[in-house]
């Protein structure tokens, strides 16, 4: 028997009305993954625990709607490039979004709260997914749903500042186990991540912030190729993960459960850059911590800002 922390809101369009809920539920894992696997195409489904996230440790922190509203997302036909609207992200609170399922069972799409809208006949699940995403998930590696590792490439807004991509190794929240979140930003950003489905060569094709790019195989999950590499899930353990891109790649972990976000236990950051050896610094220099209803953020609203920290402050690759 495994406690886990669970925290979804399912529309049941079948039936007519909607329902949401969070509670810890008691339970064997295997009907979490039954669940899973009958909802996710139907439902609107926020499992998520990511960065911003303070839906599943019990947080007292609120969480807010996007300001952004669902029918001012840009149509995913204007371009496949995709364009920041602004530096700095106007939302300090957490967003609150719903995920679908994507053009694969291994890929996400989550838009700010739109349950209204589907009640109200205003939108749909088809006419939602031609919009760009808020944020989209890969499910990686990983046999049970609560061991999977999953990447959620984010944005905040369509803003520069808080674009990057957590990554979760399992959902666990117990006194036994909590789990291992990484957050990673790519410099420079200068574009919203994307992804694009290959399902002649099963791949899951991500374009970073910095234009590089992450591979996945949509049979396994797993990175193939790109400029990250993983190691394999441990339960109880922090993934590895590896860059070898030629631009800069900042990381943090820590560990998440017991009524704490991984951004309030993350002690230090690690700093990547082509041609050097990673620089460690505190966590503090380049992300702010989630207080009250206010959630961590990215210290560097653009990376002439950041730059100018890296060269002049940090006293990283001198």
């Amino acid at each position: 028997m495994k406690k886990l922390c669970f925290n979804f809101t399912i529309s049941l369009l079948f039936f007519g009305f909607n329902q949401a809920f969070s509670e810890e539920i008691v339970t064997e894992p295997n009907f979490f993954a039954q669940i899973w696997e009958k909802l996710s195409a139907l439902t609107n489904l926020n499992y998520s625990k990511s960065f911003p996230h303070p839906e599943c440790n019990n947080s007292k922190t609120s969480v807010a709607k996007s300001t952004l509203p669902l029918e001012s997302l840009p149509p995913e036909k204007d371009s496949q490039t995709w364009l920041f609207k602004s530096d700095e992200n106007p939302q300090k609170e957490p967003p609150q979004l719903g995920c679908v399922t994507g053009e694969d069972v291994r890929t996400e799409r989550c838009y700010p709260s739109f349950l209204q809208d589907l009640r109200t006949g205003k939108t749909s699940i088809d006419e939602m997914k031609k919009q760009r995403p808020y944020r989209f998930d890969i499910i990686g590696q990983g046999k049970e749903f609560i061991d999977r590792r999953v990447f959620e490439f984010h944005h905040q807004n369509f803003a520069r500042q808080d674009t990057g991509l957590t990554i979760l190794d399992g959902y666990h929240n117990t006194d036994k186990a909590v789990s291992h979140i990484t957050e990673v930003v790519f410099i420079p950003r200068d574009q919203v991540p994307n992804y694009k489905v290959n399902k002649k060569n099963n791949e899951i094709n991500v374009t970073l912030a910095n234009k590089e790019e992450i591979v996945f195989d949509s049979t396994t999950g797993k990175i193939k190729a790109g400029v990250l590499s993983e190691s394999s899930v441990k339960v109880g353990s922090a993934g590895t993960f590896n860059y070898s891109g030629k631009n800069i790649m900042i990381q943090t972990t820590g560990l998440d459960g017991n009524s704490k976000s991984h951004m309030e236990t993350a002690t230090k950051a690690t700093i990547h850059k082509a041609g050097f050896s990673p620089c460690s610094v505190p966590f503090e220099k380049l992300w702010s911590r989630p207080i009250g209803s206010k959630d961590a953020h990215f210290k560097f609203p653009t990376d002439k800002a950041f730059y100018a920290w890296l060269n002049n402050e940090s006293g990283c690759f001198k």
